[in-house]
């Protein structure tokens, strides 16, 4: 029987200052002129992001999008035997290929977008979507839209329904203090300040060792902000949490949130945006692209039926 790996689906929405722009068009006519994976690769991050496969069909444009780091080797672990201890070793990436840190995979028809991450954040689409437009001569376009989560009306209305009590926003040290991201979002001003306190604070330390922690990416921020309803008055305090929430759920990037309600349900990241998990057909560390964009035409048709895109 074939491996299977759970991912999860996430609808986005390309949204034009002016209201008249198509993503899909314009990525359509800029892949016209980008025919060869050499030219669909940019810099990312600590590495590079390659467009794998870009295909049309049934009004769809469907891409497939690998991030991985130039000629970094792998650690290999070797098999549990009768020895004490062993090392692990390292392995360079056979001729003419990198090892994958991960990749991403999503649908475009006209201002929807369905994406399903492997490995990779939406982010490494959203800047590849960028760097497309900028190499084929679009780039003054790419400040006349934003491409923006659109909120589960359920949930939505459950916040309104019972107010907000809590905002929970957690995030690994690093994360919080690596100005790495194209984006500033609500969470990482938040946990950013919180952040570089920890990190003055440490600082001061009198052993060496625990003063340099710049990049321990094993030590968590986390911060909870709350609005305790028993005490009278307090109405400034009560907007400004469900304010801080709003934007949470507005941030194109803003995951790693909880949001507990008034009677204390919680809403997690993944919960208020529209999303769905799938199972699909394992192959190696990522899954199978056919699979994915069958089921990322079928999530879009869902959609579609369910009012959604219309929303």
């Amino acid at each position: 029987m074939k491996k299977e790996r759970q991912r999860t689906m996430l609808y986005r929405r390309a949204s034009w200052v002016d209201g008249s722009g198509d993503i899909q068009q314009k990525l359509k006519t800029a892949h016209g002129k980008l025919t060869t994976t050499k030219s669909r690769t940019f810099s990312h991050g600590d590495g590079e992001m390659q467009c794998l496969a870009f295909s049309e069909g049934d009004g769809r444009s469907l891409f497939h999008v690998a991030y991985y780091v130039p000629e970094q080797p792998t650690s290999l672990v070797p098999f549990p035997s009768q020895d004490k201890s062993k090392d692990a070793s390292q392995q360079a990436p056979p001729d003419s290929h990198n090892f994958m840190e991960g990749d991403i995979f999503f649908l475009v028809r006209g201002n929807h977008l369905v994406l399903c991450p492997s490995g990779a954040s939406e982010g490494v689409a959203v800047s590849y979507i960028n760097h497309v437009l900028r190499k084929t001569g679009n780039q003054d376009i790419i400040n006349k839209f934003s491409i923006e989560p659109i909120a589960d009306v359920d949930q939505v209305q459950l916040l309104h329904r019972e107010g907000v009590k809590k905002v929970q926003l957690e995030s690994s040290l690093y994360e919080a203090t690596e100005e790495y991201s194209e984006r500033t979002t609500t969470k990482k001003t938040l946990l950013n300040s919180v952040a570089r306190e920890l990190l003055e604070l440490f600082g001061k330390d009198k052993d060496p060792a625990l003063r340099d922690i710049q990049e321990a990416e094993n030590l968590t921020v986390k911060l909870e902000i709350s609005f305790d309803s028993r005490r009278k008055g307090g109405e400034v305090g009560r907007k400004r949490i469900e304010k801080t929430a709003e934007k949470l759920i507005a941030d194109d990037e803003g995951q790693g949130f909880k949001i507990v309600t008034g009677s204390g349900k919680t809403v997690s990241a993944t919960q208020i945006r529209v999303s769905e998990k799938t199972l699909l057909l394992a192959h190696g560390k990522s899954v199978m692209r056919n699979a994915v964009w069958s089921k990322l035409s079928e999530y879009l048709q869902t959609l579609k039926q369910s009012g959604i895109l219309e929303q």
